[in-house]
């Protein structure tokens, strides 16, 4: 990887801190849509849409961590949508 590539995968990580912080701190009833607005705040609609979409990623592998090896085929299949 580059140096590049490990300096934007460090401000990534400090951003997907920073919602998560946000978030945390939005336990008023805060949405999290809002949440994520203001902790993406100064970001480009490309870096937000890329941001967001990496946390998606993640939180699939994290949620798709807790289904049984095999059950995983189907699951993945239901929630695309190609039952």
């Amino acid at each position: 990887m580059t140096r590049a590539a490990d300096l934007g995968n460090r401000i990534v990580a400090e951003r997907l801190v920073r919602i998560a912080r946000t978030c945390a701190l939005a336990g008023d009833g805060t949405p999290l849509k809002r949440a994520i607005h203001e902790a993406t705040t100064g970001m480009s609609k490309a870096e937000r849409h890329s941001l967001l979409a990496q946390m998606a990623l993640t939180a699939a592998a994290v949620i798709l961590e807790k289904v049984p090896q095999d059950e995983q085929d189907a699951y993945l299949r239901t929630i695309s949508g190609r039952s």
